[in-house]
């Protein structure tokens, strides 16, 4: 920046834009973390699925260690979640898919977030 300090920008190829693709160019910001998680989760899935004309949308997500998903996956493998009643094991399975799901500002789900960011 004109400042000295980095900043972060995402763009599309140009051969893309020419195509009609619909993920437009946008300023990340400063934090490099905030940068990265927003191209990685939020603006690549998108354009990939516009360049597989959705055929990427059916792939499932894996799941990354240290993320919210993981987590949860990990309480649903223990032994202690198999002696929960099962009631209760939808009730959880609905509040924490609900948080999962929740859409943040920045356009990424919480449950793509990692733990540490929490507080």
């Amino acid at each position: 920046m004109k400042s000295g300090r980095w900043a972060y920008f995402f763009e599309p190829p140009t051969w893309a834009r020419a195509q009609g693709c619909h993920v437009k160019a946008e300023a990340l910001g400063e934090d490099y973390s905030t940068a990265v998680e927003r191209a990685e989760y939020v603006l690549l899935p998108a354009f990939d699925s516009w360049r597989s004309r959705g055929m990427t949308d059916m792939v499932p997500i894996g799941i990354i260690p240290g993320f919210f998903d993981w987590l949860v996956n990990v309480f649903k493998a223990h032994q202690k979640w198999k002696e929960i009643d099962h009631k209760m094991q939808r009730l959880y399975e609905q509040g924490l898919a609900l948080f999962a799901g929740h859409l943040l500002k920045d356009g990424t789900r919480a449950g793509s977030k990692q733990i540490v960011d929490f507080t």
